[in-house]
């Protein structure tokens, strides 16, 4: 498997402090996959990895720092990203195979066709989109910028172009549906696709097209 094998999963408040749920989520991850380190973050680990990002995060919605603290941390150092509630049913030896990037497909997205969800992500560092996303959201969220046109952080108009014609695996990214019942039981309904989540398939197009330029 080329992707670092460290697995990285968040709790703000300390891991101290978290429920039972997220521990025990933790502790699975670490059970089935022994040849991996799992990382457990906390908000100081927010701190130091945002203190590194080219653009104030301050006046960021919570969730805007929580994508690009995600992206930010795979683009440096590479690994697996876990939401603190997903739960691992099986090795990521069993099926990572050479991949270089990986996110779950979510089936009905924000637009028609598909949207790349970030509750599940694994990348090398400095992989070509994950480093394409935060430049974009470096860009995206400078301070002078004063109100959201027609866009939210939680969906990012990507030109309508329907998902399902995109072609992520010239941009080194496996897209999944069905595996992901096979690996992993997320024990909430995923939220809306995320900013990150669009601008990765907004950067696979972008990626794809000037492969074929």
């Amino acid at each position: 498997m080329n992707i670092p094998r460290r697995i990285h999963m968040l709790w703000l408040q300390g891991w101290q402090n978290a429920p039972d749920l997220a521990r025990v989520c933790a502790e699975g991850w670490g059970k089935l996959n022994p040849n991996h380190d799992v990382v457990l973050h906390d908000a100081s680990s927010v701190e130091r990895q945002l203190a590194r990002f080219p653009v104030p995060v301050a006046h960021l919605p919570p969730q805007a720092a929580a994508d690009i603290f995600r992206a930010s941390l795979l683009n440096s150092e590479g690994g697996i990203w876990a939401d603190a509630s997903l739960v691992p049913i099986q090795p990521l030896d069993d099926w990572f195979g050479d991949m270089n990037a990986f996110g779950f497909s979510a089936v009905g997205g924000w637009q028609e066709g598909r949207a790349m969800e970030n509750w599940f992500l694994a990348s090398t560092p400095g992989h070509a989109i994950l480093s394409r996303f935060c430049a974009a959201a470096a860009d995206y969220w400078t301070p002078e910028r004063k109100t959201l046109i027609d866009v939210a952080w939680s969906g990012l108009d990507t030109g309508r172009v329907p998902v399902r014609q995109l072609k992520l695996s010239e941009a080194g990214v496996a897209r999944s549906s069905s595996r992901s019942e096979q690996l992993c039981a997320t024990t909430r309904t995923p939220s809306l696709a995320t900013c990150l989540s669009l601008l990765l398939v907004s950067v696979s197009v972008r990626l794809s097209n000037g492969s074929r330029s």
